[in-house]
């Protein structure tokens, strides 16, 4: 499913910390009920649910059922002009991410979002890219690679500055669109 295959799966960039203080509440336009978009030739479907004192909760449907995560806190802020949200790697692991490096306390798995006519957006880091970044030390941070993985850590000194790198988050049709509306 969509959910957050962003951070699953065979590669994913997580941040030692959150790279930006947080908005004081979450960005009001996440509140609410949104439902991934339809995959052609998919039964599987996503569910994000944004509560008005910003918990997240995912319900992925697929052909073995519905399977709905606990509620993490989800953080947003801005830089540059681009919405960014980020949840505990805890939370993430549990759920969504199998693999990778020792988790350590406060790490984050980042997101960028933005919408268009109404329709959620959501970006992941390339972690190709993010890779490249630290091996060439543009960007301070770890990474475990094989033949069929790519885990990356950004160090805390390097969180803003990696929000920052031109194409380093990138869209693969995560679209989501309101379910009910939103809370007032």
């Amino acid at each position: 499913p969509a959910a957050l295959a962003l951070l699953a799966g065979c590669e994913a960039t997580r941040f030692e910390q959150a790279p930006l203080a947080a908005d004081a509440s979450c960005d009001r336009a996440l509140l609410g009920h949104w439902q991934s978009r339809d995959v052609p030739g998919s039964s599987e479907r996503t569910e994000l649910r944004v509560s008005a004192d910003c918990q997240l909760t995912v319900t992925e449907h697929g052909s073995s059922g519905a399977r709905t995560t606990d509620p993490v806190r989800l953080h947003t802020a801005r830089l540059d002009g681009m919405a960014h949200a980020w949840v505990d790697a805890a939370w993430a692991h549990a759920h969504f991410v199998d693999g990778g490096p020792q988790l350590e306390p406060g790490e984050v798995y980042v997101l960028q979002y933005r919408f268009q006519d109404g329709v959620l957006e959501i970006l992941r880091p390339d972690s190709a890219l993010a890779a490249k970044l630290v091996r060439a030390g543009r960007l301070q941070g770890q990474v475990e690679e094989t033949d069929f993985e790519v885990f990356v850590r950004i160090a805390a000194g390097s969180g803003r500055k990696a929000l920052q790198q031109p194409g380093l988050f990138i869209a693969e049709d995560y679209f989501f669109e309101r379910a009910e509306q939103a809370p007032q």
